[in-house]
């Protein structure tokens, strides 16, 4: 049996084998299986690999190209079981990473940041414009004093950095 791998983007590419890795505190499991026949339960099932498809039977999420007969945590027939999660499919434009965290703050409800979820465009101007720009002014001060020689040292018991000028 082959050795799990650290992370989803390893696992991804060795889609010729089955590879189950359990992430941290056992919560998290991936799968990546063989091509094969395609169970069909009233799910569509798409020809074009549209991407990865996530489900949860029992104990963990499972992330696969197809949906296997059995579940691979606790080898349950999956044509007979109830799902905790319905199997659904990552889409680039319709369902992604960025839906995912606007759904997530919509759904926390924690006033502004909540409220600027709603929409894509208020969230980049509210949230992500305002940080960014903050965080260039940062890197290019930085960048400029290291250009001039200063050294720059966090110190450990309070939460500044200090800048320690070269000796001329």
């Amino acid at each position: 049996m082959q050795q799990p791998v650290n992370n989803i983007h390893h696992t991804i590419e060795r889609v010729y084998r089955h590879v189950v890795e359990v992430g941290r505190r056992d919560t998290w499991r991936y799968l990546v299986s063989n091509p094969g026949p395609r169970l069909v339960t009233g799910i569509p099932v798409m020809d074009t690999d549209p991407g990865i498809l996530c489900f949860q039977h029992c104990s963990a999420k499972v992330f696969c190209f197809e949906l296997p007969a059995k579940c691979p945590i606790c080898g349950s027939h999956l044509t007979t079981a109830q799902f905790r999660l319905l199997p659904f499919r990552y889409n680039e434009e319709t369902f992604n990473c960025y839906t995912f965290v606007l759904t997530f703050l919509r759904n926390l409800c924690y006033g502004n940041l909540s409220k600027a979820a709603t929409s894509r465009t208020v969230f980049c101007e509210n949230f992500i414009v305002p940080r960014t720009t903050a965080a260039g002014k940062y890197i290019s001060l930085y960048r400029k004093l290291s250009d001039m020689g200063c050294y720059i040292q966090r110190h450990p018991a309070v939460e500044v950095a200090t800048v320690t000028l070269p000796n001329r």
